[in-house]
């Protein structure tokens, strides 16, 4: 790090090129060997350039200079990011005139680390990456040793998220495993971020045991720190992976002890959600009662709370009381449900429970209209988990009535979906 990283990150963000930058003070060559480090400044070129910039000359004469005050509220930054979300924009305000020109370039890197984790947090990924490009026209890795691990640490750190954000799983985990080799303040906690995005990165690439040891692990470093919120979230994690092994006991046990610690701590958020999933896996494994009761429950939750998400609740229900030819009532339920799409998917959802209904009552030609809508709906934008699901269904309908051109079509469908969603798992 020199201050040839420093010019060229204010060019960078003021969009300037060299040339405005250099002209009538030095020659552009000049200049240009002064960003790359190969040539010193002397204190009045720097002089100089800060007033073509428009920066304080101390920010381009001191660029080694740390201020135990600037460390001080770059941690209370990291606090308020951690603990008081909602707070942190007031307090970056607060303090505008002390981050806005932080002399340190170790110090400015440390705090521009903390504002794009703060930018991910809040899910503005393309302020994030802006912020995080700015990040690296200061660092090479290959010199990054010479930085303080807490800020080593964040670099991977965020670096990882946004890669993982990108879906671009393997550069992901490289970052997260080199980011938790350092050691950083509130080390539990932030071992525990990483080790449950690991455990993500594990599920979406379908290396389930492995998803699930991490996420062990992320539980003893979150209970260590007492961040109850993120053991619940992780054991919401495991009740899936479970799920998606078909070891529904495990899966049921997860839910269970996430229940139990919503319970304990007094924290209802994921409550809907998490009475919902532990619905399906009753749902999957056949019991119905105790499916319908959990979906029941979960409806209630949110309606009380969030109000969040409550279509998937409702579809909950009306498929068990479909499996159960539990009729009554079920139109007005579909009803009920319609004003929460959000969106044509969720609408074709609907759809589908009305095409579900219509088979259940023995109307067939509305079963076929409406399952051919749907399933060509999916098709055409690609929910290959929904054809998976429904394809094979109208395929087998349209064998037992003899339809056989429609019949094959179908089944082509459903092995399609099954082919992509392979090579998606493997």
């Amino acid at each position: 790090m020199h201050i040839g990283n420093r010019l060229k990150r204010i060019r960078t963000v003021k969009q300037l090129g060299q040339v405005s930058v250099c002209k009538g003070i030095i020659s552009i060559s000049h200049y240009s060997n002064v960003e790359a480090g190969r040539y010193e400044a002397s204190e009045d070129l720097l002089i100089s350039l800060a007033q073509r910039l428009g920066v304080p000359e101390s920010y381009l004469l001191y660029t080694d200079k740390n201020s135990k005050h600037i460390d001080n509220l770059i941690g209370k930054f990291r606090n308020t990011l951690e603990y008081d979300l909602p707070k942190v924009e007031e307090f970056k305000n607060k303090y505008r005139d002390k981050f806005e020109y932080i002399l340190s370039i170790k110090q400015e890197i440390a705090f521009l680390l903390q504002d794009c984790a703060y930018h991910i947090k809040i899910d503005n990924l393309e302020k994030a990456q802006e912020i995080f490009n700015e990040v690296l026209i200061y660092i090479d890795e290959k010199r990054i040793e010479s930085l303080p691990n807490e800020t080593i640490f964040f670099y991977y750190y965020c670096s990882g998220l946004l890669q993982f954000f990108k879906r671009n799983f393997e550069e992901s985990l490289k970052l997260f495993k080199t980011a938790l080799k350092y050691e950083v303040i509130e080390d539990d906690l932030y071992k525990g971020k990483i080790l449950y995005n690991i455990s993500l990165i594990y599920f979406y690439t379908n290396d389930i045991r492995k998803a699930i040891a991490t996420g062990e692990r992320a539980i003893n470093h979150f209970s260590n720190s007492n961040n109850w919120v993120s053991v619940i979230d992780v054991y919401g994690l495991l009740g899936i992976l479970y799920t998606q092994l078909y070891e529904y006991k495990n899966a049921i046990k997860s839910y269970e002890k996430a229940l139990a610690l919503v319970k304990e701590h007094d924290h209802e958020k994921p409550l809907g959600k998490l009475l919902h999933n532990l619905g399906m896996v009753y749902y999957i494994s056949n019991e119905l009662p105790l499916a319908l009761d959990y979906f029941d429950k979960s409806l209630n939750q949110k309606k009380a709370t969030t109000k969040e998400d409550m279509l998937v609740s409702y579809i909950g229900i009306v498929f068990v009381k479909l499996k159960t030819n539990d009729l009554n009532g079920i139109e007005q339920l579909i009803d009920t449900a319609k004003p929460h799409c959000c969106n044509k998917y969720d609408e074709n959802r609907i759809k589908l429970l009305e095409a579900q209904l219509a088979y259940n009552t023995n109307h067939y030609s509305e079963y076929e209209k409406e399952m051919e809508k749907c399933l060509n709906f999916f098709y055409s934008n690609q929910y290959w988990p929904d054809i998976e699901n429904f394809a094979k269904q109208l395929a087998e309908y349209y064998f037992e009535q003899r339809k056989y051109k429609k019949a094959y079509y179908y089944l082509n469908m459903e092995l399609e979906a099954r082919d992509y969603l392979y090579k998606q798992r493997a």
